[in-house]
């Protein structure tokens, strides 16, 4: 029954992982389209400085939630069954 859980815990977490990765992809592909229209002069730069530090939120966060997860996967991996 535990180790049942454990497959359904880290399952959902690699869902949820992969949701944010895509989602931070897609900030990133934005940055890069805002980056090419700045040097084409058809966008302002402040809209690209503005996605660029959306960007690397996104990235930090990104990276807490994955400290956090292999934490918790540590901590369950270690609990005896």
């Amino acid at each position: 029954m535990l180790l049942q859980g454990r497959t359904w815990f880290l399952s959902g977490v690699v869902h949820r992982s992969d949701d944010g990765l895509f989602v931070l992809a897609c900030v990133g592909n934005e940055v890069r389209k805002n980056a090419a229209m700045v040097r084409e002069n058809t966008v302002d730069l402040s809209d690209v400085m503005i996605a660029t530090q959306k960007a690397n939120i996104g990235l930090q966060a990104t990276v807490q939630v994955r400290n956090k997860l292999v934490s918790a996967y540590h901590d369950i991996m270690n609990m005896q069954v």
